[in-house]
């Protein structure tokens, strides 16, 4: 009982002294939910469009944050497919101040990389790498590969939109390792076509050709409809540079049939300017003038400033082949004021800010985490020594304990021996006990027997006595009735007598006289016997009486006035009509047959 105690309380004490503060990431239900609908709006765009308008459904009747959270997401998803810029960033930044609200930082950093996009396709470049480094250092930390990849391939868009496209290709690799890692073929098909344009910037058309090849392949296989018409017009754009302009307009113009189909403003903006590079290219000025006022109204129209200042360079040139110099100075004025505003000295100068402030921030979250690491091993080596120590006393505490167990089972266990010994001087005894009342009951059933066999003697005695008497009296009733006769002469009186002495002499009239004293004496055996064995005469009766009462074989040979030989013959026609094996004794069946 003091070992259970003493244990309970080692084991109590253990647990707090190494207990240690383990931080693990649960994924809510939210969580869950929305990482499932970003599976689905990735392969079932029909699907995705109906959870969203449902979740949207939900909160006319109930607006409680959650639900508010999940129908904001969806629909940001479901805007990011179509292309509509501007929704996107308003339903973003809505379910980014939800999720704040309700402290859901896995969401909140995966919004942050939905508003960098947003911001990128706006030419806000500081604000969108304001959010991605956040979202970075967050994902990083958490090294969660499937929010990294989505992170590091808009970070090598961000990086491509502003002119730095060794960065940009750093953060594709990094993109195209996990992309392979996952199996993700969405992903691969968006590495293929990013660096395929890095090739067409670099002017290495034929690499940047297969690239796109590639990935049209993989958005093909997954019916990636808005990434297939991204992709064809990437290919236009190459086709274009290599003059090879008929080849350009056939795949320029599955991609409106694409664009038309899914109404993508964002996707029509970058055909129509296609189509016009292209009929410059061609020398239709008309044409071209056409599809790039129709570009810049689109633009307009998607607030899309980097869609506008290109709509703005390729008017300029329009105009300048068309000879109008003074418009088309206009026009290329108006092109790099904007691109001023949206790549100027200022706006590289803050995201260089922003990256070194981030890297500070790293270095700074490096250095307490270090510190932290310190003070944990610190806290652990006390902790160590001092569970050292508890073991030590521990162990010092089981050894004695242990051997005073062992003291008490050594005595008990002679005890136990010393009480084995006395169980088994009483059970020996009791053995000596029930033998000799064997023997004893031994030895009454002996003397039962022998009193039986010398019953059975007297018995057989009696019988003969009493059958001798019987005849006896007889023969001197009948003599004494004659003697008794006065009136009869000698010869007479000597008639009778003589008769008297043949008539005592029939043996049937003896064994009638026997056989009532016997019938007496055992009492049913005649009848049973018959019963049991009709095949047996009067005679074989007769003899089996004999043997009943242990006459010997002279005895009866005797009484029956035959020979041994004749009575010999007699036991064995006996045995074949009681049918008895040649190991059964005659007497011994005779005498246990049971009446």
């Amino acid at each position: 009982m003091k070992l259970h105690f003493f244990l309970t309380f080692f084991l109590f004490t253990l647990f707090f002294s190494c207990k240690k503060d383990v931080s693990l990431r649960k994924e809510s239900d939210l969580y869950n939910q929305i990482k499932s609908f970003d599976s689905i709006a990735a392969t079932d765009r029909a699907k995705a469009n109906f959870i969203s308008d449902k979740a949207f459904d939900e909160i006319k009747r109930d607006t409680s944050n959650i639900l508010l959270l999940k129908a904001y997401y969806y629909k940001t998803r479901i805007e990011i497919i179509e292309g509509n810029i501007e929704q996107t960033g308003t339903y973003a930044q809505q379910a980014l101040d939800i999720a704040k609200k309700l402290n859901e930082e896995q969401l909140i950093n995966q919004l942050y990389i939905v508003l960098g996009n947003y911001y990128v396709q706006k030419n806000e470049y500081s604000k969108a790498a304001t959010v991605y480094l956040k979202a970075q250092n967050y994902f990083e930390q958490k090294n969660d590969i499937e929010n990294l990849s989505a992170l590091y391939n808009a970070m090598g868009i961000f990086y491509f939109e502003t002119g730095d496209l060794q960065n940009s290709r750093n953060y594709f690799d990094k993109t195209y390792s996990i992309y392979n890692q996952i199996g993700n073929v969405r992903g691969k098909g968006l590495y293929y076509a990013n660096v395929g344009n890095i090739y067409m910037i670099t002017e290495d058309y034929s690499k940047a050709l297969e690239y796109q090849e590639r990935a049209l392949k993989n958005f093909e296989e997954i019916k990636d409809s808005v990434s297939m018409a991204s992709c064809m017009i990437n290919i236009s754009n190459i086709e274009t540079n290599q003059k090879n302009y008929e080849e350009a307009l056939v795949v320029l113009n599955k991609a409106l049939d694409i664009a038309e189909k899914g109404d993508n403003s964002r996707l029509k903006e970058r055909i129509l300017l296609n189509y016009s590079i292209i009929y410059t290219s061609k020398g239709d000025l008309v044409k071209a003038s056409d599809y790039v006022n129709s570009h810049i109204v689109y633009a307009k129209e998607s607030d899309y400033p980097r869609g506008i200042m290109d709509g703005y360079r390729q008017l300029a040139l329009i105009l300048d082949k068309k000879e109008d110099f003074k418009n088309s100075a206009t026009y290329l004025k108006r092109y790099y004021k904007l691109k001023d505003s949206i790549y100027g000295y200022e706006v590289k100068q803050r995201i260089e800010e922003l990256k070194w402030s981030n890297e500070f921030e790293k270095s700074k979250m490096e250095s307490e985490l270090l510190k932290s690491k310190y003070d944990i091993e610190k806290e652990r080596s006390t902790s160590l020594l001092f569970l050292s120590l508890l073991v030590i006393f521990t162990s010092v505490l089981v050894i004695s304990l242990g051997w005073l167990l062992y003291r008490n089972k050594k005595k008990n266990l002679k005890l136990i021996e010393i009480d084995n010994e006395r169980l088994h001087e009483k059970i020996e005894l009791e053995r000596i006990k029930t033998e000799k009342e064997k023997a004893e009951n031994d030895l009454l059933k002996v003397k039962a027997d022998r009193q039986l066999l010398e019953l059975e003697s007297k018995n057989r005695e009696i019988t003969s006595m009493s059958l001798q008497l019987l005849a006896k009296n007889k023969i001197m009733s009948q003599i004494s009735k004659v003697i008794d006769k006065k009136k009869k002469s000698t010869e007479e009186i000597e008639a009778e007598l003589k008769s008297i002495l043949f008539q005592n002499q029939n043996q049937e009239k003896d064994w009638e006289q026997f056989k009532e004293v016997f019938e007496n004496i055992h009492p049913g055996f005649y009848e049973k016997l018959k019963k049991k064995y009709p095949q047996l005469t009067a005679t074989d009766c007769r003899i089996c009486a004999y043997i009943r009462i242990r006459m010997s074989l002279n005895e009866v040979a005797g009484l029956m006035n035959i020979s041994l030989q004749s009575l010999h013959t007699s036991r064995y026609r006996i045995r074949k009509k009681l049918k008895l094996d040649t190991d059964i004794n005659l007497d011994d069946f005779i005498l246990n047959f049971e009446l």
